[in-house]
């Protein structure tokens, strides 16, 4: 099978009930990624060292990685999102706009419970090492994208004017550009370090005490992480009694919550 071609998927909650012969219960359930990382650029991020400090292109080694331990992430979405309508709390979500394709139910399920969607580029590309022209098509391409798996349509402005730098990596040009469109750039005050491998009271115990310390701001999470879809809960309610304010930020045309 060549790397870029896809075994057949439906998601396991539109299947029918597993019943297994003679009552058994145990069974072994594989969850198969559903992310998308083109073998042919380079990853985003090296997770395993290239031999001799040398890229290698196609990074066979590093695309292996992502595309198993990035793409189960997809099943913790839920999670996130039965913890925040339990809080009634609601959250601005960065879309890619590959993953909004390939997942698009999700991705309007968010919208439907009353979320902000936003955008993250296509592919998550780190936009401030590509000409600006290849930049711009990325962030247009994730635009018409995430708005195309939600809304059913897309208009030459995206539905939702939010955007987030993959990385954090602008550049004044890009910047520049966006603000020419109307597009509001976010950047986050501090985050939870949940692309490391700590456990979910480790990261609710660095959440809270850096939002402690910062005294509240724009905490970026990633909702994919089984550790950060663990933990949330308790954040959640932890920030409620500690006097936060967990504020709803929606577009200019609908005010702010």
């Amino acid at each position: 099978m060549h790397p870029r071609e896809r075994l057949p998927y439906s998601a396991i909650e539109g299947r029918r009930p597993l019943r297994l012969p003679d009552g058994l219960r145990l069974i072994v359930w594989p969850v198969l990624a559903l992310e998308e990382w083109d073998l042919a650029r380079p990853m985003a991020r090296m997770v395993i060292s290239p031999p001799q400090s040398q890229p290698m292109q196609p990074d066979i080694p590093n695309w292996t990685w992502h595309e198993y331990g990035m793409r189960v992430g997809f099943w913790r979405i839920k999670r996130v999102l039965d913890a925040l309508k339990h809080e009634c709390v609601q959250a601005t979500f960065f879309l890619l706009g590959r993953n909004a394709l390939a997942q698009s139910a999700l991705a309007r399920r968010i919208l439907s419970e009353g979320h902000t969607v936003a955008h993250h580029t296509f592919s998550h590309p780190l936009l401030a090492r590509m000409a600006p022209s290849v930049a711009e098509a990325e962030i247009e391409r994730g635009f018409a994208a995430v708005d195309q798996a939600v809304y059913g349509r897309a208009e030459h402005a995206p539905a939702t004017p939010f955007f987030r730098f993959p990385g954090f990596a602008s550049s004044p040009a890009l910047l520049e550009w966006l603000e020419q469109r109307g597009i509001t750039v976010f950047g986050a005050d501090l985050w939870v370090d949940d692309w490391n491998p700590i456990s979910p009271q480790q990261e609710l115990s660095l959440a809270l005490g850096r939002i402690e310390a910062n005294q509240g701001g724009i905490v970026l999470l990633h909702d994919t992480k089984a550790r950060t879809a663990a933990m949330l809960p308790a954040l959640l309610r932890a920030l409620k009694m500690r006097g936060y304010q967990l504020v709803h930020v929606v577009s200019p045309a609908q005010g702010v919550k």
